[in-house]
């Protein structure tokens, strides 16, 4: 997920809420999940500005290998957290 194309997301999902009349507000929650790639946290930044509520970083592995290889990016979001 890249901001250019949540932000595009966000409008569409906004005209839609508009065509009937209403508007997205504080009981609509956004979640993105993240892909399997090296989390470019620059547009994360970006991304909580245009008001995601949660994030999930999604693992292809649960094997502590793999873990170990993105244990860069889960120590930076969980810094991102604190």
């Amino acid at each position: 997920m890249t901001t250019k194309r949540l932000r595009g997301m966000l409008n569409k999902l906004d005209m839609a809420f508009e065509n009937e009349g209403k508007k997205r507000d504080s009981s609509f929650e956004i979640i993105v999940s993240l892909s399997n790639q090296t989390i470019n946290f620059d547009e994360l930044e970006e991304m909580m500005e245009l008001g995601i509520h949660r994030l999930i970083p999604a693992f292809e592995s649960q094997k502590p290998t793999y873990l170990n290889k993105r244990k860069h990016d889960i120590e930076k979001l969980a810094a991102l957290i604190k």
